[in-house]
């Protein structure tokens, strides 16, 4: 993953997250676990979302939650315990 992570400029992240932080109010469920499951599977992606953009990605999840199947709610949890922690869930030590 390192690989795609240097293929994409630090720009590029910065306004693929933009992107992102865009479109967040009219995501689908699935649209907001994939992104944020993306987001926390590369530093440089994770690096480049500002404070607000968390945010906005965050009251998505709470907006589309009740909508979410199953695959969508393992994507985002893990995906925020992998922000907050810094390591996905199947990764962390017991």
């Amino acid at each position: 993953m390192e690989a795609a992570a240097k293929a994409v400029s630090p720009s590029g992240w910065a306004g693929l997250t933009r992107a992102a932080e865009r479109t967040a109010r009219e995501m689908k469920p699935q649209d907001v676990a994939n992104t944020l499951n993306a987001l926390c599977k590369l530093e440089a992606a994770e690096a480049a979302v500002s404070p607000p953009g968390w945010a906005g990605l965050a009251r998505a999840a709470e907006r589309v939650a009740r909508k979410m199947n199953s695959q969508d709610v393992a994507n985002t949890l893990n995906a925020l315990y992998a922000h907050i922690f810094g390591c996905d869930v199947g990764e962390r030590q017991r």
